[in-house]
């Protein structure tokens, strides 16, 4: 009776800890699809990078801006989207960041046709070891300038029309 007792106390709090281990699981759950959300729909996109380049992980915002389907993007080198003329800004900015190990920041176009014009981004890369493989990768955020370099370009072009009608009246 008494080994019985304690049997059933033993169930008991064992029935505790695992309603214990599924609410975790549970809010475990919850957290990754809130993060998930928040990675994939960031008005910024973001990549993980390995030491020559190549797309480890991406979000949706950063296949997009690519005008590629993101598993098309994955073990690929982003330098196939940077502009020709800007592959060696993109190299020196990966090698920065191995060598100084601390945030790398460039700005080149990638070559992705929108409208038919390069698309002008800004990448901010931070050097980190990867948690599940333990290679040094590089966060990096991919800004799209584009928009503000054509309003700059806009600026310019106005202010040149300006000084052009300024002298024409002199």
């Amino acid at each position: 009776s008494a080994l019985i007792h304690e049997l059933e106390v033993h169930q008991l709090e064992l029935e505790l800890q695992n309603r214990e281990l599924h609410d975790s699981h549970r809010l475990l759950e919850e957290s990754r699809s809130r993060y998930v959300d928040l990675y994939d729909f960031a008005p910024v996109g973001y990549l993980t990078l390995d030491h020559r380049g190549d797309i480890q992980e991406i979000n949706l915002t950063a296949a997009t801006l690519l005008e590629t389907e993101r598993t098309q993007l994955i073990k690929r080198s982003l330098s196939r989207w940077v502009h020709p003329d800007d592959r060696r800004v993109f190299s020196v900015h990966l090698q920065r960041c191995m060598s100084e190990a601390e945030r790398a920041v460039c700005e080149l176009r990638l070559s992705v046709t929108r409208d038919g014009r390069p698309v002008h981004a800004q990448l901010h890369s931070i050097p980190m070891v990867d948690f599940d493989t333990g290679v040094n990768v590089f966060r990096t955020a991919l800004i799209d300038l584009t928009e503000r370099k054509r309003v700059e370009e806009a600026e310019a072009t106005s202010k040149l029309l300006k000084e052009e009608r300024v002298l024409r009246i002199r």
